[in-house]
C-alpha cells in the first residue's frame, strides 16, 4: 500500500512538472509573439521613415533644381541688360 501510495505521489509530481513546462512554453510562445508584433511594428516605423527621408529628398532636390533655374535666368537677364541687346534677349528668352 505504502509502495502505491508513493507512485502516486510520483506521478502526481509528474504532472504538475508537466503542466509546469506548458505553462513554460505558452509563456515562451506569447513572449515570441509579442516579439513579432514589436519587431513589426518597428520595421513600418523604419519604412516610414525611409518614405519620409526619400520624400524631403525629392522636395531638396526640386528646391535645388528651382534655385539654379532662377539664378540661370537671373544671369541671362543681366547679360541681357549689360549688352543691352534689347528686345530680341527679352523675347528669345
Amino acid at each position: 500500500m505504502v509502495t502505491g501510495l508513493t507512485g502516486a505521489v510520483t506521478g502526481l509530481t509528474g504532472v504538475v512538472t508537466g503542466l509546469t513546462g506548458v505553462v513554460t512554453g505558452l509563456t515562451g510562445v506569447v513572449t515570441g509573439l509579442t516579439g513579432a508584433v514589436t519587431g513589426l511594428t518597428g520595421a513600418v516605423t523604419g519604412l516610414t521613415g525611409v518614405v519620409t527621408g526619400l520624400t524631403e529628398v525629392v522636395t531638396g532636390l526640386t528646391e535645388v533644381v528651382t534655385g539654379l533655374t532662377e539664378v540661370v535666368t537671373g544671369f541671362v537677364f543681366a547679360w541681357c541688360d549689360r549688352f543691352t541687346i534689347g528686345r530680341w534677349c527679352v523675347e528669345t528668352l
